[in-house]
């Protein structure tokens, strides 16, 4: 700190008066670099990225991978991850997600091996969900026979209209 003040300007006696101002700063105080406990919930985050990273390197596995699933996974209390605080979306992960209701999706029929419209109705079992299709019949599907559907998103929220659409951006979701 002392470094930066003397390149800013020069002021006789500016060390002596620095220190006493940085030992009587009550924000100073709070945050020392050397004083971890000041600060929990960063240095706790800071511990499980470490201990992640060492992980991942010591199987030999992609470090970043497993920097994207921490992103990626939802906070307790029912918070979204910080990857969905920013993008305003669930991302594509490795790990499965739970799909939501009325979550539009693509479901497979399982002896066509086609693919239809339709959007999640409830969660059935650990991996099953209730499917309405876009002809008003309901199905029940295994996760695996989910797919992820592109939304449009519109300039403005309250604009339907069609001409709104000609420059539309999509997102894809994932259901697995």
């Amino acid at each position: 700190m002392m470094r930066r003040v003397r390149d800013t300007l020069y002021w006789p006696g500016i060390h002596f008066e620095v220190k006493t101002i940085a030992n009587t700063c009550e924000r100073c105080q709070e945050a020392k670099p050397r004083h971890d406990q000041a600060n929990g919930k960063a240095e706790s985050t800071v511990k499980i990225v470490k201990r992640m990273m060492r992980k991942a390197i010591a199987e030999g596995e992609n470090q970043y991978e497993a920097l994207l699933e921490l992103r990626s996974t939802p906070r307790q209390g029912g918070l979204p991850s910080p990857a969905q605080l920013m993008f305003g979306r669930r991302t594509r992960t490795l790990i499965p997600q739970q799909a939501l209701k009325g979550e539009p999706v693509y479901y497979q029929n399982p002896v066509k091996l086609e693919s239809k419209s339709g959007q999640i109705l409830k969660k059935k079992e650990t991996r099953s969900y209730e499917v309405q299709g876009e002809n008003g019949g309901t199905y029940i599907r295994n996760r695996v026979h989910l797919g992820g559907k592109e939304i449009p998103f519109l300039a403005d929220p309250g604009d339907e209209d069609e001409s709104a659409l000609a420059d539309v951006h999509s997102c894809q979701i994932d259901v697995r």
